[in-house]
């Protein structure tokens, strides 16, 4: 596979959720619903993908909020339209803006109780919702991390500075990151856009 489509299509978040064997919603990036539906279904049921005379306008409206307010918040309209879909895991692109503008969003649920973060790269991060229905898809995650040695609290999720301490190579092959650095990233993104 090319490291470049690698990059840009998510591949390492792709394959946890594929290895980990995750089931019910998922919430992603439009750009990726056809990849990650490929690569998922039917487990994952993918939220949009690019066949937009297939989307209700509905659908799209919402899309559109979520990814606005998964970035900047408020946290109420957008656990509404969370609830509302049913989703399950949210997978966020976290790309920095000198690699593609624009493509930047799920900060907001680092701030929310009910969602807990289970992977955390340098392009991409995704969380599963905390609630009894996910208790299954949260088995799975701890599963997936246990087999292969990695620490996972599965009361506060991924914890990437331990991962990086404790399993480095695994870490830098998976394209892991430190949340600080995933902030200042953005950060660095703001700064330059309002320049």
């Amino acid at each position: 596979h090319s490291p470049w489509l690698d990059v840009r299509y998510c591949g390492p978040g792709a394959r946890f959720l594929r290895d980990a064997g995750l089931e019910g919603r998922l919430y992603q990036p439009f750009n990726l619903g056809g990849f990650l539906g490929f690569e998922l279904a039917p487990r994952l049921r993918t939220f949009i993908d690019g066949r937009l005379d297939h989307v209700p306008p509905e659908v799209l409206e919402d899309y559109l909020a979520i990814r606005r307010t998964s970035l900047r918040g408020p946290a109420e309209p957008l656990r509404a339209r969370l609830d509302r879909w049913g989703i399950d895991v949210f997978f966020a692109d976290t790309f920095p803006a000198a690699w593609y503008e624009g493509r930047e969003s799920g900060y907001q649920l680092r701030r929310m109780p009910e969602w807990m973060p289970i992977w955390i790269a340098r392009t991409h991060a995704i969380y599963l919702r905390r609630n009894p229905r996910n208790q299954a898809n949260l088995a799975r995650v701890v599963r997936y991390y246990a087999e292969r040695g990695i620490p996972f609290d599965p009361q506060r999720g991924l914890d990437p500075e331990r991962v990086v301490q404790e399993a480095p190579d695994w870490a830098r092959e998976r394209q892991l990151v430190l949340p600080d650095e995933q902030r200042l990233t953005r950060l660095a993104a703001i700064v330059t856009r309002s320049a």
